[in-house]
């Protein structure tokens, strides 16, 4: 999605710096993610890389590059796949977690028309008509770990962890359960996005992620399900 979006006079400028940066992310990726749960039963992890196009990184791994997304490619399974509409976050992540498309779910962009009305309000999870897959493993019984997934505000209640992602507005409960917000903040975690855009900050942004990774994994859990949400390539030249 990053790639496609990219404007066109400087597309090249751009993905070289995005070749870089997930070049740069592998030094962080591999140890905090591969102790996440223990071995004693069948679990699912789904990890989503913001804006990594396959083109960026099949070339990186032809390069040596990545090693364990190679393995995974070459173990697993690997296909382009179709975006949603308007390639905004909201409505492609709302289509994957429902398995259902906008028109279904309800979820069109970053905010919502007010029926009636010339308003728009930050579009938020209550407004998603369908549920969402953690909702269907809780009600079976699943234990569930949500990190960082657009659209997840206000945190729903699940049979296990979530912490919110970016468009949580400032002071405001990030967490189910509840009681989890307040020890985050004070270890100085935010489920907001840096504000300063610079390649540093979103290093130690992803540090942060997966920090908190590290930690969630001695829960207790069926299936986690982590993003890290990258910055725009232009964003990268500050």
């Amino acid at each position: 999605v990053g790639s496609e979006m990219c404007i066109r006079d400087s597309k090249d400028i751009q993905q070289m710096k995005m070749r870089q940066y997930y070049q740069n992310m592998k030094l962080h990726i591999p140890y905090k993610l591969r102790s996440l749960g223990n071995q004693n039963k069948q679990r699912v992890m789904i990890i989503g890389i913001d804006g990594a196009c396959l083109s960026i990184l099949s070339s990186l791994i032809k390069e040596g590059q990545l090693p364990n997304l190679k393995r995974l490619m070459e173990n697993g399974f690997c296909a382009k796949h179709n975006s949603s509409p308007f390639f905004q976050s909201y409505n492609a992540w709302s289509s994957l977690i429902t398995g259902t498309n906008s028109a279904k779910n309800g979820i069109y962009s970053y905010e919502t028309k007010i029926p009636g009305e010339y308003k728009f309000v930050a579009t938020n999870s209550k407004m998603r008509a369908n549920k969402a897959y953690w909702r269907i493993l809780s009600d079976y019984g699943r234990k569930v770990v949500v990190l960082d997934i657009p659209g997840t505000y206000p945190a729903e209640k699940v049979n296990g962890i979530m912490v919110t992602s970016l468009y949580t507005p400032k002071g405001a409960c990030f967490t189910y359960p509840e009681d989890l917000s307040q020890p985050l903040s004070r270890c100085g975690y935010s489920p907001r996005p840096p504000e300063v855009h610079t390649e540093k900050r979103h290093h130690q942004r992803l540090e942060e992620i997966f920090q908190l990774a590290n930690f969630l994994k001695r829960t207790d859990w069926d299936c986690f399900c982590l993003l890290y949400t990258s910055p725009s390539p232009r964003d990268l030249s500050t």
